[in-house]
């Protein structure tokens, strides 16, 4: 079998992990073609991603739960390789290079048994200098950092109930909002402001000025909203009607 790690940035290819005749591998498939070519990536890596200019991968590895973990960059094809983070005590998860490839963010979380725990988005240089921690983010739920189109801005999962050890455990407590992170500045401010509401990682629009995300109260049903992040009111409008919907995603403009 195999598992899907990721899309490159042009949509035109993934990022899998395969076993292919007791050989597993990470591979880079051609979605039209179909072609696939191994990568000199360790086959046990848990996460990775493509810059943008398709030239470099980043990917994570950790040998285990109490092992700790470590962040590799390398060239596409996996050779060159150089590792960037070492941290004996957290797993770093969910690293993706900007859209201009100058910086890269990443969750950095406790490496525990804790399913649901709260984690803290990073921002580094692409070379791996200058990490510096932006604000708390939600870490056991698979939010990635999401990159605004212009590279400058992060949109992440702030949990709200950071402190209920009830929602670390359980995947249907979560309450949370979208809060966005200057990089250049490190301000951090919420975008929304929903009470005991799951509001799930959002989208930037092509042109960078709305974020569409889902979210949930909790007893109600998911539905689609937008906001503007750079808006003086910053008011989320909501697109759907208790229409159980997720996962939005935008075509092209607005």
């Amino acid at each position: 079998g195999s598992i899907f790690l990721n899309w490159s940035p042009t949509g035109n290819e993934v990022l899998i992990r395969a076993n292919i005749l007791g050989d597993p591998r990470i591979y880079l498939v051609h979605v039209g073609s179909g072609k696939a070519t191994p990568l000199n990536v360790p086959a046990d890596a848990y996460d990775a991603a493509i810059s943008a200019d398709g030239k470099r991968i980043v990917y994570s590895l950790t040998r285990g739960l109490g092992f700790g973990s470590q962040l590799w960059l390398a060239e596409i094809d996996g050779n060159n390789a150089q590792l960037v983070i070492q941290d004996a005590t957290h797993i770093i998860a969910y690293a993706r290079f900007s859209p201009v490839d100058d910086k890269i963010a990443y969750i950095r979380m406790a490496d525990s048994n804790i399913p649901f725990t709260v984690g803290e988005l990073w921002v580094m240089n692409a070379d791996g200098s200058n990490a510096m921690m932006l604000g708390q983010a939600d870490a056991g739920h698979g939010y990635i950092p999401n990159w605004s189109p212009d590279g400058t801005q992060v949109a992440f999962v702030y949990r709200d109930n950071g402190d209920n050890i009830v929602a670390d455990q359980l995947a249907d407590r979560l309450t949370s909002n979208i809060y966005v992170a200057d990089v250049n500045s490190g301000v951090v401010q919420a975008v929304t402001k929903f009470a005991d509401t799951l509001v799930e990682a959002s989208v930037w629009s092509p042109d960078g000025s709305l974020l569409a995300f889902s979210a949930k109260p909790q007893n109600g049903k998911a539905d689609v909203w937008v906001v503007a992040p750079g808006a003086a009111d910053s008011q989320a409008h909501q697109v759907t009607q208790n229409a159980d919907a997720r996962y939005p995603t935008w075509t092209s403009g607005k």
